[in-house]
């Protein structure tokens, strides 16, 4: 009898504890998503150099959701830079998802960008349009290296 009293009580303590667990979820993801309301949106190019190493590709999906995650009324380009050119994916749109779709794996070639990226970056600035309230970023992703 004493056990069947001892085991009633710890099911309930088990049955509070996890209901406050899964309330305090709950209020932090309310809370998290109360921040984010605050953040303004951006004019963001993404540039990502062509001859990067392969396992640059295994990241893309971070990149993704990172621009998934950008407030609404945010822009977005994505561009690659490949044989000193600057090759636009996809232009600057308020898509958040068509843009996070546009990314694509880097060609991983040393034949591929053997120029300095940052001549290319100048190349994306000429992109944001002067008429935009929005701020204007760009997130590169590179070795930095001039081949």
């Amino acid at each position: 009898m004493y056990h069947r009293k001892f085991f009633a009580w710890a099911v309930a303590v088990l049955l509070a504890v996890s209901s406050f667990g899964v309330a305090t979820a709950k209020a932090s993801k309310d809370e998290e998503q109360r921040s984010l309301q605050g953040i303004e949106p951006l004019n963001l190019a993404v540039l990502i150099q062509d001859d990067l190493v392969s396992q640059v590709g295994n990241e893309l999906g971070v990149t993704r959701d990172f621009i998934r995650s950008l407030p609404e009324g945010s822009r977005v380009m994505v561009g690659y830079i490949t044989t000193g050119t600057l090759q636009v994916r996809q232009p600057f749109t308020t898509d958040l998802d068509r843009a996070a779709k546009s990314l694509r794996i880097p060609i991983a070639s040393r034949g591929s960008s053997a120029f300095n990226p940052y001549v290319e970056v100048l190349e994306a600035l000429k992109k944001f349009d002067g008429s935009w309230t929005n701020a204007n970023a760009v997130l590169l992703i590179s070795d930095g290296l001039d081949t």
